[in-house]
């Protein structure tokens, strides 16, 4: 059976080009591993330029010791852990290679079956990958966050020329006072129709089950009309 499924995937390959741009190669564990790969990627480079190649070394632990457009980044770790990742690219060099992340999860007791906890920590996470995003292109205007907390990360990016969201998570037990100001807009800018919706709970380590769907909700509220602090433990996007 895996045989006749090999022999479908490369019959399907022939048949119809592969529009894939990105080849995923498993770590180089020994002298001749490396050898043997190094000379497939000059190989690659030199019939296929357009195709990428990631290395499955988990690259910020360490130095690569062979060439590579791209290195996987995972982590499976616990809620504050994954949140204070969010830093883990603000220091990382802007040349190749460049980080692909491929898996990353709150694990342990923090997740139950899907906490409030584990989705802030993802967001915190995913906030600092989007601040780094710069590296690609992405847009970023020059949004300036005035606070003293070290469990708030916040984020703006522009999105189709339009709309600037504003991304904030609190990941602790205190209320946080914000200030934010952002340079750069254009004087079309405006702020009537804008909106806050939060996401939080009484309980940090709430969740939405089939019994109460809707325990865990996003609330949406003028912007005009919203609080200025940041409540303990929530997901803020303006």
């Amino acid at each position: 059976m895996a045989m006749a499924l090999k022999q479908q995937r490369v019959l399907m390959a022939i048949s119809s080009p592969s529009a894939s741009t990105l080849l995923g190669f498993h770590s180089q564990r020994s002298q001749a591993e490396t050898g043997n790969y190094i000379k497939f990627y000059d190989a690659k480079r030199s019939a296929y330029p357009d195709i990428k190649i990631i290395s499955n070394c988990n690259g910020p632990s360490h130095s690569l010791d062979h060439p590579a457009d791209y290195y996987d980044f995972h982590v499976f770790t616990s809620g504050s852990n994954l949140f204070s990742v969010t830093h883990k690219f603000d220091r990382t060099s802007r040349t190749c290679p460049k980080a692909s992340v491929s898996d990353y999860a709150v694990t342990g007791n923090d997740v139950g079956t899907g906490s409030l906890l584990a989705a802030l920590a993802d967001a915190g996470f995913l906030i600092g990958l989007k601040r780094n995003r710069e590296s690609s292109g992405a847009t970023l205007p020059d949004a300036k966050l005035q606070t003293n907390s070290s469990t708030l990360v916040a984020s703006a990016i522009t999105w189709q020329n339009s709309n600037l969201p504003e991304n904030k998570v609190n990941f602790g037990n205190s209320e946080v006072n914000l200030k934010v100001s952002i340079d750069g807009l254009g004087l079309n800018s405006q702020l009537s129709g804008s909106t806050r919706t939060v996401l939080t709970s009484s309980n940090v380590m709430d969740e939405n089950s089939f019994v109460d769907p809707i325990k865990v909700v996003p609330a949406q509220t003028m912007l005009e009309n919203a609080d200025k602090d940041i409540d303990v433990y929530s997901l803020h996007i303006l």
